[in-house]
């Protein structure tokens, strides 16, 4: 016993004082309704520095049934698709218990493949500040 108490004592002590993360404070609700042109990755939303952007859900809906693959990505990676069709909603990643956290800087995108048509898209998130 005599042992592990200078052990707990360190442990306590760089516990107390050290912190690897930040606390999260809502700032605003963000909802992005937005209309593009297809074929190409449309920047839609750039999460301003400080800050973390938590997608809720996102649709998306294509003015032809010509649209072969459309959705939604952060940074070029797809988060949110769907193949064909006019429309497609849910959450992001297809998954009712998915979320998609994402940090400054980074950039939410409208994307469509083909061209000729209008894509429609919306995004529901919450805006977080980071606070030490």
């Amino acid at each position: 016993m005599k042992r592990l108490f200078p052990l707990f004592v360190l442990f306590v002590l760089f516990s107390n004082s050290s912190y690897a993360q930040a606390n999260l404070q809502l700032n605003e609700v963000v909802s992005i309704d937005t209309t593009v042109s297809s074929g190409v990755a449309h920047t839609i939303y750039t999460v301003p520095a400080g800050k973390v952007l938590k997608i809720e859900f996102a649709s998306i809906y294509a003015s032809s049934s010509g649209v072969n693959l459309m959705g939604v990505r952060i940074n070029n990676v797809a988060i949110f698709s769907r193949n064909g069709g006019t429309g497609a909603t849910g959450r992001p990643g297809n998954d009712p218990l998915r979320i998609v956290w994402v940090k400054a800087g980074d950039q939410v995108q409208l994307f469509s493949s083909g061209a000729g048509y209008t894509v429609s898209g919306f995004v529901s998130a919450l805006e977080f500040n980071l606070v030490p």
